[in-house]
């Protein structure tokens, strides 16, 4: 998810990082809580396309919950978000414009398609497929009624998608609540 809040790049899973390194501690604030992070390294994976990609410096937080690429850094490193006129969405990049990376959209959020360099130590191949981010916790998936069905893991979709889905939130488009689900009682 790309997250305006963010200052750095964060994964949850330290598995997801290329070559993670031990940083001194960095400390970061949330809503309720603060976090912690000692590991750093780099995100890479492939697009579809075959292209490479790789997000720079991001670090782990194991308690983190959630993936998370910075708006901020996305900005300074020259990429911008463009909205076509038919609804698609890719980020580009500012100089070198022919650098672009798709955006699929579901319901309000973007994602960006890509299969991770580094894979989970797994028992099975069918479960290196992995939502990467936005992917709620599980006890808000069971208690927030307004979560999609679609952020609830599937055996048929680990089987069958070969790539890993990082979640871009719409953060140049107008907030649309009103095409999300009601909630119980709020219709």
């Amino acid at each position: 998810m790309v997250d305006s809040g963010a200052s750095r790049h964060i994964v949850e899973h330290e598995w997801m990082l290329s070559n993670s390194r031990n940083i001194p501690e960095i400390a970061f604030k949330t809503v309720g809580c603060k976090l912690k992070a000692d590991k750093a390294g780099d995100i890479m994976g492939s697009l579809p396309d075959g292209r490479g990609i790789t997000f720079k410096d991001a670090v782990h937080i194991p308690e983190g919950g959630v993936n998370l690429l910075s708006e901020e850094l996305l900005m300074e490193r020259g990429w911008r978000k463009v909205i076509c006129d038919n609804g698609d969405a890719i980020l580009q990049h500012n100089i070198k414009s022919d650098w672009r990376l798709p955006l699929q959209k579901l319901g309000r959020a973007r994602y960006l398609v890509f299969k991770l360099k580094s894979v989970e130590p797994v028992k099975s191949e069918a479960s290196k497929n992995f939502l990467a981010a936005a992917q709620p916790t599980v006890d808000r998936i069971k208690s927030d009624p307004a979560c999609p069905k679609a952020w609830e893991p599937s055996l048929q979709a680990e089987e069958t998608d070969p790539h890993e889905v990082i979640r871009v939130e719409d953060f140049l488009e107008p907030d649309n609540d009103d095409a999300l689900p009601a909630a119980e009682g709020q219709r």
